[in-house]
């Protein structure tokens, strides 16, 4: 998740870079628009040059900083919606390793003294499993993969 908010977030700093690129564009041509109504002042006909240089601005406002801006507004939902989730795991895994520590301490703080203590090996073998996301192998019993973090399925 972490790597998919870093692939978002390098695209979402290209498409601002981009924008803004376009922004200059946009500016040189309205200067070029006021330079040349101004010089319509002593003839007229530039006139019509500086209102296609206004009308060039409008349309290249339209078509390409509209469609960033847009552009840049969807990848920030997007690493928005990837943060929320990477959140909630985050607090989700939070509660489970505590839930966890809390049932280990409290056996250590309290052990049952009246038991008689029973010492005995156990032989267990290890069966290791893929991961669903990252392809290393863990073992079967882990809930949450040791490489990447994402949680087992099934």
């Amino acid at each position: 998740m972490y790597q998919q908010a870093n692939i978002k977030s390098t695209d979402l700093s290209n498409l601002t870079k981009q924008k803004d690129n376009y922004q200059i564009v946009l500016s040189i041509l309205v200067v070029m628009g006021v330079v040349f109504l101004l010089i319509a002042i002593a003839f007229w006909p530039l006139a019509i040059v500086g209102a296609a240089f206004f009308g060039l601005a409008y349309l290249f406002n339209q078509s390409f900083i509209m469609e960033y801006s847009r552009k840049i507004q969807q990848k920030a939902t997007e690493i928005e919606q990837l943060d929320a989730d990477v959140t909630s795991r985050i607090d989700s895994l939070s509660k489970e390793i505590y839930d966890e520590l809390s049932t280990a301490h409290s056996t250590r703080a309290h052990p049952q003294s009246q038991s008689p203590i029973v010492k005995e090996t156990i032989v267990k073998e290890l069966v290791m499993i893929p991961c669903a996301f990252c392809r290393s192998l863990m073992p079967q019993t882990s809930m949450f993969c040791p490489n990447c973090g994402a949680r087992r399925r099934g």
